[in-house]
This record gives structure tokens, C-alpha cells and sequence, in this order.
């Protein structure tokens, strides 16, 4: 079989944004990603890896304190996702370089 493969997405599509919470307790974390219907994708002792939506949620340990990152693919997403874990969705989000 011959063909060509097209391109399914435009580059747009493939953008990624970002948020940053400092100072947060990973259980708490943890607790409110289920609440809201989310569930782990892996963990080790100093990253933990959740989905929630259409959001990719880490918990990684920097130094003595715990750093939250929420990614998804709108500025929208994003901030919906920090609503639904109680840190505010007024943080600033910025737009992944290289993402797309």
C-alpha cells in the first residue's frame, strides 16, 4: 500500500501552556485531583505526574518545599484547572516555547 500521510493537526493546535503554584502540599494536591475527577499517572519520590480535564497536573519537590505546574492547551484550560484545585485561576500563564 502506497500513501501519504497528511498532517492531521494544524501547529496551533499543538500549543502548550503553563502555570507555576510554589509552596503547595503535595496530599492536598492529591486529595483535590480526586475530588474533581482526575486520577495519578505515575509517581516517584520527588515528581508526581496527574491528569485532571485536559490538564497535565506536576508535583515535583524543589529544595525543602513542593512546586505545583498545571499544562494544557489553552490559557482557558489552564486557568479552569487551577479553579477546579482551589489555587486561583488569576495566576499568570504563560505559553510553552518550542511547544508546537
Amino acid at each position: 500500500m502506497t500513501g501519504r500521510i497528511e498532517p492531521t493537526t494544524a501547529a496551533a493546535a499543538n500549543r502548550r501552556f503553563r502555570t507555576l503554584v510554589p509552596d503547595i502540599d503535595p496530599d492536598a494536591v492529591y486529595r483535590d485531583i480526586r475530588e474533581a475527577g482526575g486520577f495519578r499517572s505515575w509517581e516517584d519520590p520527588s515528581r508526581t505526574l496527574y491528569y485532571l480535564a485536559q490538564t497535565a497536573v506536576e508535583v515535583y519537590q524543589v529544595g525543602g518545599g513542593w512546586v505545583l505546574t498545571v499544562n494544557g492547551p489553552s490559557v482557558d484550560t489552564v486557568r479552569e484547572g487551577l479553579r477546579m484545585l482551589g489555587c486561583g485561576a488569576d495566576r499568570d500563564v504563560h505559553e510553552l516555547q518550542g511547544a508546537a
